[in-house]
């Protein structure tokens, strides 16, 4: 379900998280999302930094992993969730985009329209 606040404009800096419903270390995260979409980031020049984690349960187990980018505009958010769909993402993984004003929560199938 999608959910804004605030007035988006598409010329601000933007920050993109996504929340990824996988159980991956962060060696198999780097292998599967990291380095792929940091190369695509680069090559396409839409962003500035990446960086990911996975968050731990209170068993001990990986319940989630988590990717974070910082975008020169907010319109590039696009082309980060294109990337992830291509690289596998399930469609229920959580997109958060946010600026200094505003902030837009989606899934990746609805960011995507896939």
């Amino acid at each position: 379900m999608q959910t804004a606040t605030g007035n988006f404009d598409d010329e601000r800096r933007a920050v993109l998280f996504a929340r990824l419903p996988e159980s991956l270390d962060d060696a198999q995260r780097r292998r599967k999302y990291d380095e792929p979409l940091a190369a695509a980031i680069r090559e396409a020049g839409v962003g500035h930094s990446l960086r990911g984690f996975s968050q731990v349960g209170e068993d001990g187990q990986i319940v989630w992993v988590g990717i974070e980018v910082t975008l020169d505009v907010m319109q590039n958010g696009a082309f980060v969730a294109e990337r992830l769909a291509e690289l596998g993402a399930r469609p229920e993984t959580r997109i958060e985009i946010e600026t200094e004003e505003a902030s837009l929560e989606l899934t990746l199938a609805e960011a995507t329209g896939r």
